[in-house]
């Protein structure tokens, strides 16, 4: 729909596919609110810990969008990520750690949901930004420096 329109107005249009966000939140419905209240005692489950995400941060995603929005001219569709995956509950345990908290793994559901597996095919975005995309690691995962991302 947006290249349609994008096309009436004789304008270029570029669709930017981001995949799994991880940051500092206070919202309920994401999954930094459910890590934050597992980590106060929630006894809420962690469901489809076992499946494989492209997880990257708010600062991460805003590094590559701004240095996409800086290069000349741009595809029409581009996926934002890593490839590189990890498993929710790594993610969870991850951020948890930078926040110097404790996440009880008890309440972690080891299944897999209906799509197990949704990784980023970084290939492009790699090429065109010349360089190798980072995944979420906890050097550059941003949480612990109580900086809002």
């Amino acid at each position: 729909m947006g290249a349609k329109v994008a096309g009436e107005l004789g304008i270029e249009f570029c669709s930017m596919r981001v995949f799994s966000v991880i940051g500092r939140s206070t919202n309920p419905a994401s999954l930094a609110g459910l890590i934050s209240r597992l980590c106060q005692g929630s006894k809420e489950r962690l469901r489809f810990a076992s499946d494989i995400r492209d997880f990257q941060t708010p600062h991460q995603y805003f590094d590559l969008i701004s240095a996409l929005l800086a290069l000349p001219t741009l595809p029409p569709s581009i996926n934002l990520g890593s490839g590189e995956g990890l498993s929710i509950a790594d993610v969870a345990l991850l951020v948890a750690r930078n926040q110097g908290l404790h996440l009880d793994t008890s309440r972690f559901d080891f299944a897999v949901s209906d799509n197990p597996r949704v990784v980023s095919n970084p290939e492009l975005l790699s090429r065109l930004l010349r360089r190798r995309v980072e995944g979420l690691k906890s050097e550059n995962i941003g949480l612990g420096d109580r900086r809002q991302d």
